[in-house]
């Protein structure tokens, strides 16, 4: 049977989120979920975490990529942020991946980094595993630096790059694969990690890979009906859907071996 941790990025962003993400919980579509330390809706999430005994679900979903910046030092480099101090999109940025990083932005980068951690932890935030909005502990100027932060701060669980899937360019893949191998290395990671969609394209492949570990992300947010989706979708249905070609195990990061 296939080990599946759900999880929903983006807690912390806004209320609306956190509640979605909260409601999620509550119906068990989801197993896990990544908090955001410098978004407007942080304190809530920490607050909820706690009053729902969450914390021990609760991993960290690094950002650098929307909205402020905890820490000075990283306002000052157009890589990272605007004329306006705040970070810039990751489509909006014209900073490459594979850019080499002065030795000031590096450590900008890093000060950031152990800051979002840092406010996890002052909020009595365990953090089980690590992830990142719009994937940006992918690029290589990033994770060789975020690394060694997550060493430090004993954070032993990593999200590897989307390894399953239709339409996934060649180059880019050999790269993500490259990266996965890396990861491997440092870091307790699952076999798989995906969308919910990437998972029904490729459920029938899926069944003759029992005992593997898989994570699935979501993006809750509610309708005008109030009704939790994920990307457009009712997230019952997508749930219901992947149940119906596969059997899984829920689990959640404090399961991956």
């Amino acid at each position: 049977m296939l080990n599946v941790i759900i999880n929903a990025d983006d807690f912390g962003d806004s209320p609306e989120v956190n509640k979605a993400i909260l409601q999620a919980f509550d119906s068990g579509w989801i197993t896990s979920t990544t908090i955001m330390a410098n978004r407007p809706g942080f304190e809530e999430a920490v607050e909820y975490a706690h009053q729902e005994k969450l914390t021990g679900q609760i991993g960290i979903h690094l950002n650098m990529t929307l909205g402020n910046p905890l820490t000075d030092s990283i306002k000052k480099f157009s890589s990272f942020c605007d004329k306006e101090g705040l970070f810039i999109d990751r489509n909006r940025n014209s900073a490459n991946g594979f850019k080499l990083l002065t030795q000031s932005e590096k450590e900008a980068v890093v000060s950031e980094l152990r800051a979002q951690i840092k406010r996890c932890r002052d909020n009595q935030l365990k953090l089980t595993h690590a992830d990142s909005h719009q994937h940006k502990h992918e690029h290589w100027n990033i994770i060789n630096l975020l690394m060694p932060v997550l060493k430090r701060e004993g954070i032993d669980r990593l999200r590897i790059p989307r390894n399953i899937g239709l339409n996934r360019n060649r180059i880019k893949q050999a790269y993500r694969d490259f990266l996965n191998i890396k990861l491997r290395k440092n870091f307790k990671t699952t076999d798989y990690f995906g969308s919910f969609q990437d998972f029904s394209d490729y459920s029938s492949m899926l069944k003759s890979k029992g005992g593997k570990f898989i994570e699935i992300m979501c993006h809750p947010k509610l309708d005008a009906n109030q009704t939790v989706i994920d990307e457009g979708v009712e997230l019952k249905m997508r749930l219901d859907l992947l149940q119906d070609d596969l059997q899984f195990n829920p689990i959640s990061f404090n399961d991956l071996l």
